[in-house]
């Protein structure tokens, strides 16, 4: 495996001049293929890419060892609509606004009018269209949230019946995904495909099972009793905690699945002459808690939790293991060995892409391209990188300091305060930092941020009672209780 470098400090300007080597492609050139990876529910902390300590995804690292690794991206919310629908625009919303409406400008209708073949094979029922009758009415309800737009071809997974089935797993997206390109997307026309892998969210049912042993250790014993509240340590006992470690092997065990998956699609680059001008994106939507903190005042846990008062999903958080994603790219133009340190956000993602493939983008949006240097130059202002969701709002800044911000009703009904942390010494916020300064501040920056929210009008149409119903059918299925 290659050796990589890495990058901070007065360096930034200067490696993301030389990130992308010559930015896009000129007019007279051929457009790359995009193949954008996004895996449901992935923590960049449980990858190879990071500093695990299980080898979870050795053919990623490899491959990615010759294209640039971002060690500190964050996700613009911790559960897949809004996340999804923020980093398909470049644009933030409220988190509560998931759904895309047909005049917004997406990745995929992007592609798509600049004469590319546009693909999907999505294995999270959520982002595609869901059907409903009402049992007393015999009404049938629709509900879209839009993401099939732009799209030539979109598979997405049939809606499950109950939160313990899983449909497609990773292989077969990579098998469904290669066949539409081998089948359809023919001839001098560049494509655009998007693999939605499902394996690391619930249910927790690895094809790789029993491949990897729970870990245990008494330091991982105590970190875990140290995340319990004191009312409910006596609770925590070693069957327990035995538990919890034999569901997180299997988190593992689903991540080394989408490695093998991973193989396959780098393998089939590889046969098809592909590889040469197809650009890989690898990312992912949210992270997943794993028991790192202590469950929320007044949230409902999973029956799935073996240890309720920690939080173990995601959805109604944004610290460190619901928000930081792996993200790496690969392919023309991409330098090679790179690992960039600097606290980037994943709403940078579609800019990045239309000046990589030399697509219009329109800068009023609120990501920008990773290409310019000024967006980490020294000179520049310090980067902000936000995350969203319906009981809290965070703040990153100079990849260092992020605040986090409860929502009204929380900090009314709970007594919810503000809670800030040092990443650079802290990096999973276990310990709050005492500066009232800062915290007023960073404070005051989100309250404005969350009012521009507030005043803009995404492209999704307002839900009726019975679509409102449908979507929450929908959760129900996949295991989600308090969303």
């Amino acid at each position: 495996m290659k050796r990589s470098n890495s990058t901070s400090g007065l360096a930034k300007a200067l490696v993301l001049a030389a990130l992308f080597g010559a930015v896009g492609c000129s007019q007279g050139e051929s457009r790359p293929n995009v193949i954008l990876v996004v895996v449901d529910t992935l923590r960049a902390d449980h990858t190879s890419l990071g500093t695990y300590q299980r080898d979870t995804t050795p053919e990623i690292s490899e491959y990615f060892a010759g294209g640039t690794v971002f060690e500190s991206a964050s996700t613009t919310s911790s559960w897949t609509l809004p996340s999804m629908a923020m980093t398909f625009t470049g644009a933030y919303r409220l988190a509560n606004e998931g759904d895309l409406g047909e005049d917004e400008k997406t990745l995929s209708v992007a592609f798509q009018a600049a004469g590319y073949q546009t693909g999907a094979v999505v294995a999270n029922p959520l982002l595609g269209p869901y059907k409903r009758t009402n049992p007393q009415t015999k009404v049938r309800t629709v509900v879209d949230p839009g993401f099939g737009q732009g799209f030539d071809f979109f598979d997405v997974t049939p809606p499950w019946k109950n939160h313990q089935e899983h449909n497609w797993y990773a292989r077969e997206l990579v098998n469904r995904g290669t066949s539409w390109v081998d089948s359809k997307a023919t001839g001098d026309r560049p494509f655009f495909l998007w693999l939605h892998f499902f394996d690391p969210h619930f249910p927790r049912d690895p094809q790789l099972a029993d491949s990897l042993p729970p870990l245990s250790s008494p330091a991982r014993f105590e970190s875990f009793e140290a995340a319990v509240r004191p009312s409910s340590r006596h609770l925590f006992t070693e069957d327990v905690y035995r538990g919890i470690e034999e569901e997180i092997a299997k988190y593992d065990e689903e991540v080394l699945g989408v490695d093998a998956a991973m193989g396959d699609l780098f393998t089939w680059l590889e046969a098809t002459g592909l590889a040469e001008n197809t650009i890989v994106v690898f990312t992912s939507d949210h992270g997943e808690g794993l028991w790192t903190r202590a469950r929320l005042s007044g949230e409902v846990p999973k029956k799935s939790n073996p240890f309720p008062p920690l939080y173990d999903d995601h959805g109604t958080q944004v610290y460190s293991e619901q928000v930081h994603v792996p993200l790496a790219l690969s392919g023309p133009g991409i330098a090679s060995g790179l690992r960039v340190k600097d606290s980037i956000s994943l709403i940078d993602l579609a800019p990045t892409l239309y000046e990589l493939c030399d697509l219009p983008y329109e800068p009023e949006h609120s990501g920008r391209s990773l290409l310019q240097e000024d967006r980490f130059g020294s000179l520049a202002e310090p980067s902000e990188v936000f995350s969203i969701c319906s009981r809290s709002l965070s703040l990153t800044l100079e990849g260092r300091w992020r605040l986090h911000l409860p929502a009204a009703f929380r900090r009314d009904e709970q007594g919810a305060l503000p809670e800030l942390y040092d990443l650079s010494v802290d990096p999973l916020e276990l310990q709050t930092v005492d500066d009232p300064a800062r915290i007023a501040a960073m404070s005051a920056r989100i309250e404005t941020f969350g009012e521009s929210l507030a005043g803009i009008q995404s492209g999704g149409a307002k839900r009726t009672e019975a679509e409102r119903a449908a979507r929450r059918e929908l959760l129900d299925s996949l295991g989600y209780i308090d969303q």
